[in-house]
């Protein structure tokens, strides 16, 4: 199983950035393997992120508490990487919970060995870059979101951009807190389009 989950690795590294073959089994040493069943946190709030991961397979969101409510900031699915951006770069508290939405299959790389991987592999950054230009992404699309489109368009937007295991198998109720809408609502959405279909 583990030949497998580190070819699974391999191909999502490569997919990201062209390494020679040396380089490439010198990162993927560097990851654990982990199965996570549904339900399971990765990262809980006030823990410090000192793991960058990598979904072979499974469902994961990313979330805050406010006022005892949980806000889903992050959706991911095979082949993306995932942590508390600002806690695993500054090493401090999180405010972050890491979330396994289904059984979940990671590869994950410590903040010392990624450090150790930025000096051996330069081109390495390019990985953390990435994510991190991801996230900015989703961030301002989120803000935005929330403020100059209406529900629906929200919605379709989501659809759109996202894989379809993101869409088709994360619970509503994630779905809605991440596009800022109450579950009610996204609903209605729903049924309104598949009557539409």
């Amino acid at each position: 199983m583990i030949t497998q989950y580190k070819n699974a690795l391999k191909q999502g590294i490569s997919s990201m950035l062209p390494l020679k073959k040396e380089e490439l089994d010198t990162i993927v040493e560097q990851f654990k393997f982990q199965e996570i069943a549904k339900h399971g946190h990765l990262l809980t709030g006030g823990q410090i992120s000192k793991r960058f991961y990598f979904i072979i397979d499974g469902l994961v969101r990313v979330y805050y508490l406010q006022d005892d409510k949980e806000v889903t900031t992050f959706l991911a699915t095979n082949n993306c990487f995932v942590t508390s951006p600002v806690s695993f770069i500054r090493q401090v508290r999180s405010d972050d919970y890491i979330q396994c939405l289904e059984d979940t299959v990671v590869a994950s790389v410590s903040y010392d060995k990624m450090q150790e991987l930025y000096e051996q592999i330069p081109v390495w950054n390019a990985v953390t870059r990435q994510f991190m230009e991801q996230n900015l992404l989703c961030l301002s699309e989120r803000f935005l979101k929330q403020h100059n489109v209406k529900a629906r368009d929200k919605y379709l937007k989501f659809i759109s951009t996202n894989p379809a295991r993101i869409v088709q198998r994360t619970p509503i109720q994630h779905i809605a807190s991440f596009l800022g809408i109450t579950p009610e609502s996204l609903s209605r959405i729903r049924r309104e389009l598949a009557a539409e279909a």
